[in-house]
């Protein structure tokens, strides 16, 4: 069983543009999920839309670079994290999301990784549509 997900993606984006949008809360409720968040160590954030809510709190920032947070999914206690790390190349901007722990979730843990890795994957795609219609504008 694999018990973390990593995914990279290159954005033709500037590295800026890809920060705030996974850093900021009014960004992040565009093109993710509803959030109260903010990009500040120790802050107790939550994502939440009609099927799901998650909380954590933030763990490390280092804008534009790295944002790393605990992630538990709502009606469970089980704590799993999340990390961005972004990389300036040229003209874009690579993404690493690394998301581990999923292990922690025993038995029901090949569920939680099949049901994460297709939400950090459809995740991506917005991302991507959300920061090509801004860039457009």
């Amino acid at each position: 069983m694999e018990n973390t997900i990593t995914l990279n993606k290159k954005f033709n984006h500037p590295i800026e543009k890809v920060w705030e949008a996974i850093s900021d809360q009014e960004k992040i409720s565009e093109w993710f999920l509803k959030a109260d968040f903010k990009a500040e160590v120790g802050y107790n954030y939550t994502f939440q839309d009609p099927k799901c809510t998650v909380t954590g709190e933030v763990k490390e920032v280092s804008k534009p670079n790295q944002l790393d947070y605990t992630w538990i999914v709502g009606g469970t206690t089980t704590e799993t994290s999340v990390s961005w790390i972004l990389t300036q190349d040229g003209d874009t901007t690579v993404l690493d999301l690394k998301h581990w722990g999923i292990e922690n979730y025993a038995d029901a843990a090949p569920n939680f990784f099949a049901s994460f890795n297709e939400g950090w994957n459809k995740c991506f795609a917005s991302l991507d549509e959300y920061l090509s219609s801004i860039h457009a504008q």
